[in-house]
């Protein structure tokens, strides 16, 4: 179970008994805090030492009891990824299209697969 503790990130004080009260939320945090965490003893190791830039998404809190000694984590000022990351918009969304696209047909091939006799029940 975790501890009671503060989570630091910039301009904002959460605890971890907040976190609790959404186990989604809370496993995204505590998933990119053990990422980071093998992360730095990989660096450790190579004796290299990084900058890591993340936005401002909810799961990039890192923990009171997260320490990186080979990572300098530098949050990005709030609404930036359209200008500093303008590449991402665009794939994102055409990447997200594509799925739906796919979804679609795929639904519409079981559709057509029922109607014509080729199987009994949807999905099978």
């Amino acid at each position: 179970m975790l501890e009671h503790k503060s989570v630091k990130f910039p301009g904002q004080t959460l605890s971890k008994k907040s976190l609790l009260g959404s186990s989604a939320a809370k496993s995204w945090v505590v998933i990119f805090n053990k990422y980071l965490t093998a992360l730095d003893e990989k660096m450790v190791e190579q004796d290299r030492k990084i900058l890591m830039l993340v936005d401002n998404a909810p799961p990039h809190l890192l923990l009171d009891g997260t320490s990186l000694a080979n990572i300098n984590l530098h949050m990005l000022p709030p609404n930036t990824t359209a200008y500093l990351q303008p590449q991402d918009a665009g794939i994102i969304a055409s990447f997200k299209a594509k799925v739906k696209q796919r979804q679609l047909q795929n639904a519409l091939e079981q559709i057509n697969s029922v109607m014509n006799g080729r199987q009994d029940r949807l999905y099978e």
